[in-house]
């Protein structure tokens, strides 16, 4: 292009700005300080040459130090409104950014897009245009996003979101306004982008209010928003510990594996809340969590020593994670007396294991121990229970077929999976399933099954469920 019209300032200030580049800089600096001579400066058409650059193709690397001082200064935008014309010829900026040639060129210019993308007011028309909505009555960021009509065309433009996504203000701008924040969310257009671009994850994740929003969105939105949870873990985190965000998201296959592969070598230390969430998510898809069955974790019981118990299930029993103890809890009766008179449910073993034993327990693991419903045996005061804590029945070891009495779980295979020990040495344990009027089953010291008198004191080994 020509400057033939302010060649003399041209020339004037790259003598004052890059007679010594040192010094221009810091003339440069002055100059922006002192407001009357900033806009005077902005204004200038030769100056605007000099130092923005008035042939996008060549730009001069010699300015970038005085380009980021007009560009991160307040006068961004009136320095964009002298420099435009100056870059395409017989033009004003808002017809350069209403016309769709001459902004296709403004965003693939090397000097003209990275200064489009600091100006409050020309970016906010630029995005306007992209959208094919009137930019007449846009002259900001704000106006934009409170624009109902504006902001839907936005977030409806596959051109317009590229920009927005690598925006950190404009992007920041629509989640700070709740409506704006709710189409930007719904909108599949909308979230591609933002799924597309590492800017926009960095830009969520890297403010709480933000990550506030962008969770707040989840529960309507859980499969379109998934994709963003693969790109961060801070934000997979976020929705994961938000029991609304969690609950939504536990129905999408794709999340449950990412939860089950996030949390797989922490399983062991990590608090029993968190375990509990974790199981929330495993309830939903625990075909996911497959692996999980075997991990163990201590418990800590007040007069019966620490024990450990491990996953026996998963998404059994109407929870996520079924525990069972790998070894006994001491031993104790079934009853006082040879009766298995009303069963299960009327058994003192019951009564003891969810009075005296769960209250033994640390209160963070009682606080997510879920009541589930047990199947007893037909016959002898039979009934659906509703337990804490429970021993398991002779189908759910795996000493019968059939599911009277539950399910099998996984990890009982054989005899040698049954073995549970006391004080170290494997010893009977008791099973709550009922084999006469006298008589509870029970496992031998070998893993096979047994029967005894309800009143002997045999090996006790406690499950329960989050």
């Amino acid at each position: 292009m020509s400057i033939s019209a302010e060649s003399t300032d041209y020339i004037n200030w790259a003598y004052l700005l890059k007679g010594n580049y040192r010094k221009g800089v810091h003339r440069l600096r002055e100059i922006m300080g002192t407001p009357g001579q900033a806009q005077e400066f902005c204004s200038n058409a030769g100056a605007m040459a000099l130092v923005l650059g008035h042939d996008p193709d060549h730009p001069d690397a010699n300015s970038e130090q005085l380009r980021e001082l007009i560009l991160g200064s307040t006068y961004v935008d009136f320095a964009i409104e002298h420099w435009f014309p100056l870059v395409f010829p017989g033009h004003t900026a808002e017809e350069i950014v209403s016309d769709d040639t001459l902004l296709a060129a403004v965003m693939g210019g090397s000097t003209t897009a990275p200064a489009l993308a600091e100006s409050d007011k020309w970016l906010a028309k630029a995005l306007a245009s992209l959208a094919d909505f009137d930019s007449g009555g846009i002259d900001s960021i704000a106006t934009l996003v409170t624009n109902g009509s504006a902001i839907s065309a936005v977030v409806a433009s596959s051109s317009a979101m590229a920009i927005v996504a690598e925006s950190e203000k404009c992007l920041t701008a629509i989640l700070e306004n709740d409506d704006a924040a709710g189409k930007l969310f719904s909108s599949s257009v909308a979230v591609s982008a933002l799924v597309a671009s590492d800017k926009a994850v960095e830009t969520i994740d890297g403010s709480p209010d933000a990550t506030e929003t962008f969770i707040a969105a989840i529960p309507s939105n859980a499969s379109t928003l998934f994709p963003m949870l693969e790109k961060s873990d801070k934000l997979m985190k976020a929705a994961f510990d938000n029991d609304a965000a969690r609950s939504a998201l536990a129905s999408v296959a794709q999340f449950a594996s990412l939860v089950a592969t996030t949390y797989a070598s922490t399983f062991a230390s990590e608090s029993w809340a968190t375990l509990a969430k974790i199981a929330d998510v495993a309830k939903s898809n625990p075909s996911a969590f497959s692996s999980y069955q075997g991990k163990t974790r201590n418990v800590a019981i007040t007069s019966n020593g620490t024990h450990s118990f491990e996953v026996a299930g998963v998404g059994m029993d109407g929870a996520g994670f079924t525990f069972i103890c790998t070894d006994l809890v001491g031993t104790h009766r079934m009853n006082a007396s040879n009766t298995t008179s009303g069963g299960w449910e009327r058994c003192e073993m019951r009564s003891w294991l969810n009075g005296t034993l769960i209250n033994n327990f640390p209160a963070e693991l009682r606080n997510v121990i879920k009541s589930v419903s047990k199947k007893n045996t037909s016959g002898y005061g039979a009934a659906t229970t509703s337990d804490k804590l429970w021993i398991p029945s002779w189908t759910e070891v795996g000493l019968t077929s059939g599911n009277a009495e539950g399910n099998k779980y996984g990890i009982f295979n054989s005899n040698s999976d049954r073995i549970r020990k006391n004080g170290g040495s494997a010893t009977y344990w008791w099973l709550r399933s009922v084999d006469s009027s006298a008589y509870f089953r029970s496992v031998t010291s070998d893993g096979s099954l047994g029967s005894y008198n309800a009143s002997s004191a045999y090996g006790v080994c406690p499950c329960f469920c989050i």
